[in-house]
């Protein structure tokens, strides 16, 4: 009876040792070859102040700090793109972390209705003019971006900035999927 219960404790030593290690060697693997190029990449960008990555959920988050607002079409093409490259089709989320006053915040918040009526109907050139006189009437500058996929908000006022990136859920009049 005692050797059969000293084999059952050797081997669930065994497994239990075995399972660390491999837990071990695949975190190593995750932070050395994965995380590790993308962050270095990350934090070498001019306009990045700082990165964090975490991938609790199983999906990496990336939160990237932006210094101050420059183009944010651009930066956030730019950082997509390093990301895609070196994860190479595993899932992850973006999120640009910029500097938000109260004031910007709030003019974002009471033009919302109107960002999503003119996402619905394509038509950013109200949405444009609807900005001007926001911005105008409120004292702060902004820009609009939009391509395929996103529309890009951009406020800033003194030292504040503000992006905001809207995910555009049907492809603009006149663009057609490859696939149809």
């Amino acid at each position: 009876m005692e050797k059969g219960h000293l084999k059952i404790i050797t081997v669930l030593i065994v497994l239990g040792v075995s399972l660390g290690l491999l837990l071990g060697i695949q975190k190593y693997y995750n932070h050395s070859f994965v995380e590790g190029p993308v962050m270095h990449d990350l934090e070498q960008l001019a306009f990045a102040e700082s990165v964090t990555v975490n991938k609790d959920t199983g999906v990496y988050d990336f939160k990237v700090q932006i210094k101050q607002a420059g183009n944010i079409q651009y930066e956030y093409a730019k950082i997509d793109g390093i990301i895609k490259n070196e994860l190479k089709g595993k899932d992850y989320q973006l999120t640009l972390l910029d500097h938000r006053s109260p004031k910007l915040r709030k003019n974002l918040e009471n033009m919302e209705l109107g960002i999503y009526e003119a996402m619905a109907k394509n038509n950013f050139l109200w949405l444009d003019e609807t900005f001007r006189q926001a911005a105008n009437d409120n004292n702060f500058s902004y820009k609009l971006f939009i391509d395929d996929k996103r529309l890009y908000i951009q406020m800033a006022d003194q030292d504040y900035f503000l992006y905001e990136i809207i995910e555009r859920t049907t492809a603009p009049t006149g663009v057609q999927d490859k696939g149809e």
